[in-house]
Order: C-alpha cells, then structure tokens, then sequence
C-alpha cells in the first residue's frame, strides 16, 4: 500500500513514520521507543536503529513515508 496514514499492527522504524498524536486514545497505548541493531559487519560494528512498538495488544496510528503492506485485514510493516 502506498505511504499515507493508517493503523499499523507492528513494530514499526521511527525514520519512517511519524505518530498521528490526536488519534491516539488516553490509555489506550503504550508506546515504547526500542534502540535495536539494524546491520552488522565482520568486525562487529553494528549500525542502530530506533523503533516504536505499542506494548498493549493493537494498533498505532502513523503517517508512513514508506509502504506498508496489508494481510488480509491487518496492515504491517516489515524491518
């Protein structure tokens, strides 16, 4: 799907999106924000990455600047 606004069910890059604040419902969510290696090399230097991951059971809404992808009825993104 192309980039736009949607409801994501998934963990989700923080460069690549940006949280739709006013529809977020008090209490509703638990946002957390994770630093987690994105690539490595031989020498064990790794490259970091920040995501955002809702930790109560749901969806986040974000205005994506990448595509996402809809299975069935849910929409991802994939890392």
């Amino acid at each position: 799907m192309p980039p736009g606004e949607y409801e994501i069910r998934s963990v989700i890059a923080k460069d690549e999106c940006l949280l739709v604040r006013e529809k977020l419902e008090m209490g509703g969510h638990q946002i957390q924000e994770l630093k987690a290696p994105y690539i490595g090399n031989t020498e064990r230097e790794f490259t970091y990455r920040r995501y955002i991951v809702n930790m109560v059971p749901g969806t986040l809404p974000v205005r994506c600047k990448v595509n996402v992808y809809k299975v069935e009825n849910t929409i991802i993104s994939f890392l």
